[in-house]
């Protein structure tokens, strides 16, 4: 049996079924990873974790209150944080996919990944292949039928030795279509990769996979293998111990590259530092992200002029977003992005080119989403009668796309930031994330006054919807639960509505 595959796999479920028991505040939430583990196997991992304070931090033996309490530390400190960090970044991305047409996941080495389970909604709209080792994945079928698991309607195990074996072959005998958008998660692999098995697997995918499918995975960065830090020290260790010891590191730009030459847009990078500030943020578990590992959401394009000109738009605006727009020079997005200024240059003329490119973007959505859900675009000079039904629709992928849009949040950040630097910049504030959209629903309800209104003015009326939606979208970024901050917004619509239908 593929061993390590299957000890690596267990030893993660075990991780979220635990995180999953003792946390207040899950950073990933599954609820099904314990129905996996027998009794047995759990409490010998807990047993086994304990007995490793010796190793992993011999200063702290004997400082804990109890047992559970060193057991938790060991857990959070030293193998959750990438687990449940990935597994939140990955399924986050996932979603905003499925906003914008994705309908096919494809879990590159599943192990006991949970997903299909987890997410009912989702699966509706989603055809999902597992891919992992053979044995490996028997062994999870197993495991599944202990439980009373039945696999859900478009669940598909593909086992594939990706070794021996052609990834594209194996997914189209399954039902895979290459016609469809897909997002494929790959986590925990790049680290005992080459770079040329790596280069492989890009050029396999995106030699299949329409344009317009996404790519997740993880990979470490540059500074692993010269690391002082004792969990990265202790993870290398393990790693060579129990032969099969890491190979690959990479920085930001090496992997761009190399990205970039199989037909990969590079759509957001985090490093350490943004997975602790998104994810770890305020907690007070000893949970936070491990050193030297980055995370990657990258995009298949069609071509290389493409993948360029888009790529220097969303480093431009990512840096806006984290800087400010006055603070970024032409030189910072060329450095940035491993690029001469000369080559940027070819593309965009200037920093105000690259701003008005942003603009544009911005405004096609916008178009693009009023006519989806049939309501005016905010250039209509008389507003005509709008269905509440779509207003109600349109409101709420108005608030997924600010706020789970990896390029419209970035943009509201960019203009949170600079609203008080320039007229310019306040006015845009105001166009996209304050008074504009106050006013725009007040004309949408002076064209369509609801039944329910109670006398009361367009203006009220649009205050008291969209007031509580601006709040929300305000708090979502810091936000330890960004599922529950969506979930409120889509019921204080849902409220809203029934209110002005009169069913409340």
């Amino acid at each position: 049996m593929d061993n390590k595959s299957s000890v690596t796999s267990l030893m993660s479920a075990f991780v979220r079924a635990y995180h999953a028991q003792v946390s207040e505040n899950p950073v990933f939430y599954d609820s099904f990873a314990r129905r996996l583990i027998s009794d047995g196997e759990y409490e010998g991992m807990k047993k086994h974790i304990s007995a490793g304070m010796d190793f992993f931090a011999p200063e702290k033996k004997g400082l804990f209150k109890s047992p559970e309490d060193a057991l938790e530390w060991l857990v959070n400190t030293q193998l959750a944080p990438t687990v449940l960090a990935r597994a939140r970044f990955c399924e986050d991305a996932l979603r905003t996919a499925v906003m914008t047409g994705t309908s096919q996941y494809v879990i590159i080495g599943a192990g006991l990944d949970t997903f299909a389970w987890r997410e009912p909604e989702l699966m509706k709209r989603l055809t999902v292949f597992e891919v992992d080792y053979p044995l490996t994945q028997e062994d999870k079928k197993k495991r599944l039928a202990e439980a009373g698991l039945e696999a859900p309607d478009g669940l598909h195990f593909v086992p594939v030795d990706l070794s021996k074996e052609d990834l594209a072959a194996a997914l189209m005998a399954a039902g895979f279509d290459s016609s469809e958008k897909t997002f494929f998660g790959w986590f925990g692999v790049s680290y005992y990769l080459t770079g040329q098995q790596i280069e492989r697997m890009l050029e396999a995918i995106s030699g299949f996979a329409c344009e317009g499918s996404t790519l997740a995975f993880d990979f470490p960065d540059e500074g692993l293998f010269s690391s002082e830090t004792a969990r990265v020290k202790n993870m290398l260790a393990m790693a060579a111990a129990g032969g099969e010891p890491m190979k690959f590191s990479a920085s930001d730009e090496q992997l761009s590259s190399m990205l970039e030459k199989h037909s990969f847009l590079v759509y957001e990078l985090l490093d350490t530092q943004a997975i602790d500030e998104r994810y770890f943020a305020c907690r007070d578990d000893a949970l936070d992200a491990f050193e030297n590992i980055s995370y990657a959401l990258a995009v298949i394009k069609g071509t290389q002029f493409i993948n360029t000109k888009e790529k220097i738009l969303l480093t431009a605006l990512r840096l806006f977003a984290k800087r400010g727009y006055e603070a970024v020079s032409v030189r910072d997005i060329a450095g940035r992005l491993g690029i001469t200024q000369a080559a940027l240059y070819k593309h965009y003329k200037n920093k105000r080119d690259i701003f008005e490119s942003i603009l544009k973007r911005m405004e096609s959505d916008d178009a693009e989403r009023s006519r989806r859900f049939e309501v005016p675009d905010g250039n209509t000079p008389r507003y005509e009668k709008v269905c509440l039904e779509n207003i109600g629709r349109f409101a709420t992928a108005q608030f997924e796309y600010w706020t789970q849009n990896a390029f419209a949040a970035d943009f509201r950040r960019m203009l949170t930031l600079e609203q008080y630097s320039s007229p310019e910049m306040s006015a845009l504030y105001r166009q996209y994330v304050s008074g504009g959209i106050l006013d725009y629903m007040s004309e949408i309800f002076s064209a369509s006054p609801p039944e329910g209104s109670n006398g009361k003015t367009p203006e009220q009326l649009a205050l008291e919807f969209y007031a509580p939606l601006y709040m929300l979208i305000s708090v979502y970024d810091t936000a330890r639960d960004k599922s529950k901050i969506t979930a409120s917004a889509k019921k204080h619509v849902e409220d809203f509505l029934n209110c002005m239908k009169g069913t409340e």
